[in-house]
């Protein structure tokens, strides 16, 4: 994790001017909010993470509607 601080601390900056929540766990970054701000801000975090020298597996990359169960890492992370 602290080699990965300013990696996050980039994507948390982000997040923050977005007004969308950033969780991560381990490697796994959960990034929820609003769905126009969290679609709108995708690409400038998949570029910051690249810029970081990660790579993004967008097979990955999972939009879960709020109707629905919502599962992260295994767990269920919402009430439906």
């Amino acid at each position: 994790n602290l080699c990965l601080l300013p990696l996050f601390l980039a994507i948390k900056k982000i997040a923050d001017s977005k007004n969308i929540a950033f969780t991560l766990y381990v490697d796994d970054i959960t990034i929820s909010g609003d769905a126009l701000s969290v679609q709108g801000s995708m690409l400038e975090i998949i570029r910051t993470i690249q810029k970081y020298g990660y790579a993004v597996s967008h097979r990955k990359i999972v939009k879960m509607p709020s109707n629905r169960p919502q599962m992260v890492t295994g767990n269920i992370v919402n009430k439906k």
